[in-house]
């Protein structure tokens, strides 16, 4: 009985909160908008990976954003090994990343609370480093012949919650298809998949 009465509760207050609408008339919005966001984003390809960066967009009409993105692994994933012809690689770390352009819809943009679908594609690349002890100090040494690039091609879903006028922070699930990826050990769709992504946006909205 407890749980249903949580779950009115937490339904009520979603109700209330998408039910508020600016405070200002919406259709005075400045005619230049736009934002930037830092952003946190997981994919469960191969294993949990994890990225940080940025995206950034213009609002072309109420509905419709324009703009771009960034991201890196923060950590380097590990590999225990790659072969190559007759080089064998061992204790091996991936890093990954990529940019491109991010096109978006924003539904009922009128609302605090509004939901937001967004493709998103571009170009990034993978590099493999080896581990190297020199001077009594280790170093990631970059091995060239297991650089690889590819294209991104991704697609999300977003709850977009804006407390302030110019703040909003959003929360999103996303699915992360890569394209062309050629490195040794791997399959070409060992880097697709769901994920979950959280950004802070600060602009004029």
């Amino acid at each position: 009985m407890k749980y249903i009465i949580v779950i009115i509760i937490i339904t009520l207050c979603i109700n209330s909160l998408f039910a508020q609408t600016e405070n200002e008339s919406y259709d005075d919005s400045s005619e230049i908008s736009g934002y930037i966001a830092p952003t946190f984003e997981t994919a469960n390809a191969v294993k949990n990976l994890s990225f940080v960066g940025a995206t950034g967009g213009f609002y072309v009409t109420n509905n419709i954003i324009v703009g771009g993105f960034g991201k890196i692994m923060p950590t380097y994933f590990p590999i225990d090994s790659i072969r190559k012809g007759d080089s064998l690689w061992k204790n091996l770390e991936l890093d990954m990343g990529g940019g491109g352009i991010v096109v978006g819809y924003v539904l009922f943009p009128q609302y605090k609370i509004h939901p937001i679908f967004m493709a998103w594609s571009g170009f990034g690349s993978v590099t493999v480093s080896e581990k190297v002890l020199k001077n009594n100090q280790t170093w990631k040494k970059h091995i060239n012949s297991l650089y690889d690039g590819f294209f991104i091609l991704n697609y999300s879903a977003e709850l977009d919650y804006r407390p302030l006028k110019f703040l909003s922070v959003g929360i999103g699930a996303h699915y992360q298809t890569i394209y062309g990826f050629n490195l040794n050990s791997f399959n070409k769709n060992d880097l697709n998949g769901f994920g979950l992504y959280f950004n802070l946006k600060v602009g004029v909205f």
